[in-house]
């Protein structure tokens, strides 16, 4: 467009040949960029979450192709006895369940793919509210365990769970870690932990997001870590001052572990 602007030099007398041409090349600039966002637009909606979530794998399958658990993320549930799946047809889309699975779950959606994904995240958010408040919902929990193991599901799914400690000791490849409440003392690798966790220096209070093996307690997994402040800690003597004063609390003392330098408590 420019080249043609350049081209219709003073004195020459056809403005309105220039208009014309100007106004086309607008016109077919316009369409080109009206095709470029619609591309880009479609890109986006096949690259969201609704379109790039797959249920591969979340299902466990017995020989004769039945579900007999599911699996999302490193959460395992295994169920006491198989399942037949059934996708039907649906407003739509399509609809999928589990025949004879007690808990009325389907999921519904324009793609079979992501109907099962609807499914499995709708049990499994029910699973975990029911988990979480049995002894609100009796009935619901009960009908839950006849068809999930509970007791696999505690004994396989790792515990994860708030610690407050500090570093006791630094060698080259790990942090001797004292934890607070239990008076243990363990051994954190450094490739287990965040960044950040191997410049904690020695007699640094910090509080990690842990995964443990429900079993033998054995570290598994750090999601989150980070140091507690200087101003976030009490020291021994305050802190046990503060538990005489509770009434009914005079004869219980403080259960903090080993004594960590200065004597320092986390602020709760």
């Amino acid at each position: 467009m420019l080249q043609k602007l350049l081209s219709f030099l003073p004195g020459r007398q056809d403005s309105k040949t220039l208009a014309t041409e100007l106004l086309d090349d607008v016109v077919s600039d316009r369409a080109a960029l009206k095709r470029a966002l619609e591309s880009a637009d479609a890109e986006r909606s096949s690259a969201s979450p609704e379109h790039s979530v797959s249920a591969e794998g979340w299902f466990l399958k017995s020989e004769d192709d039945l579900v007999v658990g599911l699996t999302i993320g490193s959460t395992c549930y295994q169920f006491k006895a198989p399942f037949r799946e059934r996708l039907e047809p649906a407003a739509g889309g399509y609809r999928y369940r589990l025949d004879d699975f007690s808990l009325g779950i389907a999921g519904t959606s324009a793609t079979p793919e992501r109907a099962k994904v609807l499914w499995a995240c709708q049990f499994h958010t029910i699973y975990q509210q029911l988990r979480r408040h049995a002894s609100e919902n009796p009935r619901e929990w009960e009908a839950m365990t006849k068809i999930v193991d509970a007791q696999a599901y505690e004994r396989t799914n790792p515990i994860r769970l708030r610690q407050v400690g500090w570093i006791s000791r630094i060698s080259e490849i790990d942090r001797q870690v004292t934890w607070v409440g239990d008076d243990i003392e363990e051994s954190v690798p450094l490739e287990l932990a965040p960044a950040e966790f191997a410049g904690y220096r020695e007699g640094e209070w910090f509080e990690m997001i842990v995964e443990r093996d429900p079993r033998s307690w054995k570290l598994q997994e750090i999601h989150y870590s980070t140091v507690i402040p200087e101003d976030g800690v009490l020291s021994q003597a305050e802190l046990e001052r503060i538990v005489r004063d509770i009434p009914g609390t005079s004869s219980m003392g403080t259960t903090l572990g080993k004594a960590a330098p200065e004597g320092r408590a986390r602020r709760e």
